[in-house]
């Protein structure tokens, strides 16, 4: 029977090879442990050249500058039962094309469902199902390095349909298609005109290649924007931390912030100051990358999901972090000038007794 639809979810997963040094090793290490999965075949990497240097949440490794991945992986569905956060469907498809794309501004990944009926599978579960069964295959092999690299949404959250008709917002000749609201997720179906196109093959590339293009700029933008939350937890943490310092009692308390209280303020005021330069960085590149990725696409998908993630600056967070500074400091300050205040009066006691003393004496 010939297929004339298709489905699909995306995310972003990237297998990384703890000790390469070049994307050479990298692609060697690779083989080496997806051709050790027995579910997995058909492993192809297509024009990989070059190296880059991948930063995700302190994980820095080395992938292709550009190029692709792809492989198929047969997952039985009682496997899937005890894989997956979320129930899977009874009537789970248990093959997936997966391929990933590099290049552009970050790694994309597409699982398609191999012969789903998009009313009996969700494309997204399927991310969900093939990231847990590599995380755990790629655990199971002895002196293996190679591990897999998630950035979230892994799945983004969209299911994702190709078939016949016609949609609500026309893309290109022969193309259209509709967001709709779904159970969780939304969903995202790109319709074809059997007129134009003789198969559903003939779209598949184009809707893909649509799809990444647009994913590749909004994951980049969702690792600036971990990056920044996390620098501005972190803050918090360290100023939470300053707080207990300058409240525990105690003359050796006092004696240890004396030490060193004050250079770990100012530490931190530059930290933030930082992290506020950090912010602005980030924006004028996220201008930057929104402008490249939809120069000449016909239509924005997902341009509202890019643009949540640039608005996330976490400057509230470094608000309250630079106001507990703030507190601290004066609070210290005053302590100090209490503790200078208190050994003026009692050296003028000292003082003044010594002198009785002595005068007595006379």
């Amino acid at each position: 029977m010939k297929t004339t639809s298709f489905s699909f979810g995306m995310g972003s997963m990237v297998p990384k090879a703890d000790d390469a040094e070049s994307a050479r090793d990298w692609r060697s290490s690779i083989e080496d442990a997806f051709n050790s999965i027995p579910s997995v075949r058909d492993l192809v990497f297509t024009a990989v050249f070059g190296e880059t240097t991948l930063h995700r949440d302190g994980d820095v490794f080395v992938v292709p500058a550009v190029g692709e991945m792809s492989f198929r992986v047969t997952i039985p569905s009682r496997i899937q039962e005890k894989l997956s956060l979320f129930p899977v469907p009874p009537t789970a498809i248990e093959e997936f094309d997966v391929t990933i794309v590099f290049g552009s501004f970050a790694p994309v990944t597409s699982v398609v469902c191999v012969g789903a009926e998009e009313d009996h599978f969700s494309p997204s579960t399927a991310v969900v199902v093939v990231r847990e069964f590599l995380e755990a295959e790629l655990g199971k092999l002895n002196g293996s390095n190679v591990t897999l690299s998630t950035v979230g949404p892994s799945p983004f959250h969209v299911d994702f349909h190709v078939r016949p008709g016609v949609g609500e917002v026309e893309w290109r000749l022969g193309l259209s298609c509709t967001f709709k609201a779904g159970i969780g997720y939304r969903d995202c179906v790109f319709y074809y005109d059997p007129e134009v196109f003789s198969s559903v093959e003939e779209v598949m590339g184009g809707v893909l290649a649509h799809v990444r293009k647009e994913l590749s700029g909004f994951y980049y933008l969702q690792i600036q924007r971990n990056h920044r939350m996390n620098v501005a937890l972190d803050l918090n943490e360290e100023a939470e931390a300053l707080t207990y310092r300058l409240s525990e009692p105690g003359v050796r308390a006092f004696l240890r912030r004396t030490r060193g209280f004050r250079r770990a303020l100012n530490s931190l005021k530059i930290a933030i100051l930082k992290s506020r330069l950090m912010i602005a960085r980030h924006h004028r590149e996220a201008q930057e990358i929104i402008g490249i990725t939809y120069l000449r696409l016909e239509v924005e998908l997902f341009r509202p999901y890019l643009d949540e993630v640039v608005a996330e600056k976490y400057e509230e967070e470094l608000d309250a972090a630079e106001k507990i500074v703030d507190l601290l400091d004066e609070r210290q300050t005053h302590e100090a000038q209490r503790f200078v205040s208190f050994t003026v009066a009692l050296i003028g006691v000292i003082v003044g007794s010594v002198l009785t003393a002595i005068l007595r004496k006379l």
